[in-house]
């Protein structure tokens, strides 16, 4: 009978699977005392940690600016006034930067 050798399909993975999947993976060499080298692949799941503090502050920050944006897009009055100040800067090349831009500091002030 012959002998078998059974090899892995994938010898590790690095990064991410698809754009949609959460879960990345970190490769990494490592020499044991015998110096063979040997490879890990540890993962990272992202999904099951619970946000901190700070990354709250941050959504709540984004969502707040996010609604005054869509607030002065709907508003005609609020919307024709900033699109004459956008045409008058060179800073932003897109409205929708200037205007988050312009929220922003609307925000933090």
């Amino acid at each position: 009978m012959a002998k078998v050798y059974y090899i892995d399909p994938i010898d590790h993975i690095s990064g991410k699977l698809s754009k949609k999947h959460r879960t990345t993976y970190n490769h990494r060499h490592s020499i044991n005392g015998n110096g063979e080298q040997k490879n890990y692949t540890s993962c990272i799941d992202y999904s099951n940690r619970t946000a901190s503090a700070d990354q709250i502050a941050q959504r709540a920050a984004f969502k707040a600016v996010a609604k005054m944006v869509y607030e002065r897009k709907m508003n005609p009055s609020t919307l024709a006034q900033d699109q004459v100040n956008f045409k008058a800067q060179s800073q932003y090349r897109t409205f929708n930067k200037y205007l988050w831009s312009f929220c922003m500091a609307e925000y933090t002030a």
